[in-house]
């Protein structure tokens, strides 16, 4: 006997498993599915190409309801993302960006992860720049998580006026009356100004504006910082994308 489901989702990971079959690991609104595709090593499967890497797919499965395990009965690709395979820098860029979604996916936030993956894969189709949209992703991942920064007043005297700085450690603005130059860094108005617009917009709107390049990246890197060290956590890819940019 078996249990048949039918589900969307992107492929995150595709890991192999004895000589022909592979494990593979979908995201899906639900939450992250994972099924044998079996002799999807040899040259002539039929699901090669539907189980490339970060290929978003609709597919049948069956459950044996023995092993519990799910199995790939046949399935369509709904998205190719194998015209991106020869810009590294996007690569590495989709994959840190699903490594972060492996590291701080629960049941509460599959569904925006899920969206947010699905807006960010459209806008490196398009070839928005990559820096815009690592910096809007990974706002939005720290809004998924519960670490969004205040960005509507200073954290420490709740003054709206004169924000001359970020405190990742107080979680948001400092004012200048609260600026401490021993602990604090003061930050520059764009910065600032980015800072409080990635945290209000919404992300669709975000990752399609114009927004500063510079800024972008540097405050991605900030970013990246708070959230690994908020959830004691570090991914391959940056040091990798790094390498890229350097």
């Amino acid at each position: 006997m078996t249990n048949s489901l039918e589900t969307t989702g992107f492929i995150i990971s595709a890991t192999t498993y004895k000589e022909n079959d592979a494990i593979i690991n979908l995201l899906t609104k639900s939450g992250v599915i994972t099924f044998v595709a079996r002799g999807i090593m040899k040259i002539d499967s039929k699901f090669g190409t539907l189980c490339q890497l970060y290929n978003k797919v609709e597919v049948s499965l069956d459950q044996s309801r023995r092993s519990g395990y799910y199995n790939l009965v046949t399935g369509k690709v709904l998205t190719n993302f194998q015209p991106i395979y020869e810009n590294l820098e996007a690569m590495v860029t989709i994959s840190l960006l699903v490594e972060i979604i492996r590291k701080t996916i629960d049941e509460y936030n599959v569904e925006t992860l899920y969206n947010l993956l699905s807006c960010t894969y459209e806008a490196i189709l398009n070839k928005v720049d990559l820096s815009i949209i690592r910096v809007v992703f990974i706002s939005q991942i720290i809004i998924a998580t519960g670490l969004k920064l205040d960005v509507s007043e200073c954290v420490r005297c709740h003054s709206q006026k004169g924000i001359l700085s970020l405190s990742f450690d107080d979680g948001g603005f400092v004012c200048q009356k609260c600026f401490n130059p021993s602990v604090d860094v003061q930050c520059k108005p764009l910065y600032i100004k980015l800072v409080r617009y990635l945290f209000i917009a919404d992300y669709h709107e975000a990752i399609n504006k114009d927004l500063p390049l510079f800024e972008s990246q540097k405050l991605f890197d900030d970013l990246y910082d708070f959230l690994c060290k908020q959830l004691s956590i570090s991914l391959k890819s940056y040091k990798l994308l790094k390498k890229i940019r350097e």
